[in-house]
C-alpha cells in the first residue's frame, strides 16, 4: 500500500513540474512575439522629417527699418507688402505657386486668423537659382500684438509643400479717427455744451454790470465848505 501511495505522488509531481514548464514556455513565446510585433510597428509608422534646403527672407516695403527683434508698429487695416527672397540649395529645380499663413496672437499663442491661400507665378527657380517676387497682406485685425507667420507653396518633383518662414511680430494700433466719426463727433457736441454752459454765464454777468455802470447818473458835489484852493 505505500508503494502506490509513493508511486502515485511521484507521478503527480511529475506532471505538475512539466505542466508548469510548458506554461513558462508558452508565455515566453507569447511575450517575444508581441514584443516583436510592437518593434516591427512602430518602427513602420515612423516617417523621419523631410529636410528642405530651400532659405527664405523678406522685408516690408513699407517699413523700410524693420527689425525682427522688436514688434512693428501698424495701423487697422493697414496692407503690408511682404518682398520676399527665395534661395534654391536643393539639387532639383522647384517651382514657387503661392503664399498663405497664419496670424498668432501674442503672448497667448492661439491662432486669431489666416492669411487666405493666394496664387503666385508661378515661379520655376532652378538649382541654386534666386527668386525675389512680393505680395500684399491686408491687417484686418483687432489692436494688439500678434505674430505673423507665412507660407510659401512650392511644388518639388510634383509633390506640393509649404515652407515655414520666420514670424514677424507686429503690434496694431487702432486706425485714425476720422472728423466725421459718430465717436468724434460726440466728443466735438460735449465739448460745445461744456463751453456753453460756461460762456454764457460770463456774458449775461458783464452785460449786467454794464448796463448797471450806464444807469449811475453823476451827482453834483457842494464845494462852499471847500478852501478856495481846493475849488474848481
Amino acid at each position: 500500500m505505500l508503494a502506490i501511495q509513493l508511486l502515485c505522488s511521484f507521478f503527480l509531481s511529475f506532471f505538475l513540474v512539466n505542466a508548469t514548464a510548458i506554461e513558462e514556455t508558452i508565455a515566453s513565446f507569447s511575450d517575444k512575439n508581441t514584443s516583436d510585433d510592437h518593434v516591427d510597428f512602430t518602427e513602420s509608422s515612423q516617417e523621419k522629417p523631410q529636410h528642405v534646403d530651400i532659405d527664405v527672407t523678406y522685408d516690408i516695403l513699407e517699413k523700410p527699418e524693420l527689425k525682427f527683434d522688436s514688434p512693428v508698429e501698424f495701423a487697422a487695416e493697414e496692407y503690408a507688402t511682404f518682398n520676399f527672397t527665395l534661395k534654391n540649395n536643393e539639387e532639383v529645380n522647384i517651382t514657387v505657386v503661392g503664399i498663405s499663413g497664419h496670424v498668432i496672437s501674442n503672448p497667448e499663442g492661439y491662432q486669431v486668423a489666416n492669411i487666405s491661400e493666394r496664387a503666385v507665378g508661378p515661379y520655376e527657380v532652378p538649382v541654386n537659382g534666386t527668386l525675389n517676387f512680393q505680395t500684399a497682406v491686408q491687417l484686418i485685425l483687432p489692436e494688439g500684438s500678434f505674430y505673423v507667420a507665412p507660407l510659401v507653396a512650392v511644388v518639388q518633383d510634383q509633390k506640393p509643400m509649404r515652407l515655414g518662414i520666420r514670424p514677424l511680430s507686429i503690434f496694431v494700433s487702432p486706425p485714425p479717427m476720422s472728423f466725421f466719426n459718430p465717436a468724434f463727433i460726440s466728443v466735438q457736441v460735449i465739448l460745445a455744451l461744456l463751453i456753453a454752459v460756461l460762456v454764457v454765464p460770463l456774458m449775461n454777468y458783464f452785460k449786467t454790470d454794464s448796463k448797471k455802470a450806464k444807469a449811475v447818473k453823476p451827482t453834483s458835489v457842494d464845494e462852499s465848505w471847500l478852501p478856495e484852493t481846493y475849488k474848481k
